[in-house]
């Protein structure tokens, strides 16, 4: 049996950031209501036409390059979000053809917060023999990518 390990993380966030200031001019808050009730300060927002999987894409490289590693090198992507490009085809898929990954398999966990899920599907895929499997979890647009 084969056991799993982070080799390497990656994360991509929007370039363009809110600050709850910004939002107050919008709407009726306030910056110390945001806070109180959610702890956030700012906020990054997806550019006009920026997708989950441009977001996924970058996050993968940046994981990729911590890693050591080529695009070879992974088996199996499993990407988790409530925010895929389409339902169809799966959002993973996408990233796997930007990659330039023309093996393996690669499909979407329509998940948030349990999102973890996708997480267990890669360290059980590993431990039947998968040589790397890259897990995206994107939430509320921030990525983290790992590879098990």
């Amino acid at each position: 049996m084969y056991r799993s390990f982070v080799a390497g993380c990656g994360a991509y966030l929007p370039e363009r950031v809110v600050e709850n200031a910004e939002l107050a001019t919008l709407v009726d808050t306030s910056d110390e209501w945001i806070v109180e009730r959610t702890g956030i300060h700012r906020r990054h927002i997806a550019a006009a036409g920026e997708t989950t999987s441009d977001l996924a894409y970058a996050a993968a490289r940046a994981a990729l390059r911590n890693a050591d590693m080529t695009v070879d090198d992974i088996d199996l992507i499993v990407l988790a979000t409530a925010t895929p490009d389409n339902t169809f085809p799966a959002t993973a898929t996408q990233v796997q053809a930007r990659l330039g990954m023309a093996h393996g398999a690669a499909f979407d966990v329509q998940a948030v917060c349990s999102g973890f899920v996708a997480g267990q599907m890669g360290e059980g895929s590993v431990a039947n023999g998968a040589k790397h499997v890259a897990v995206m979890l994107l939430t509320a647009y921030v990525v983290f990518l790992l590879f098990a």
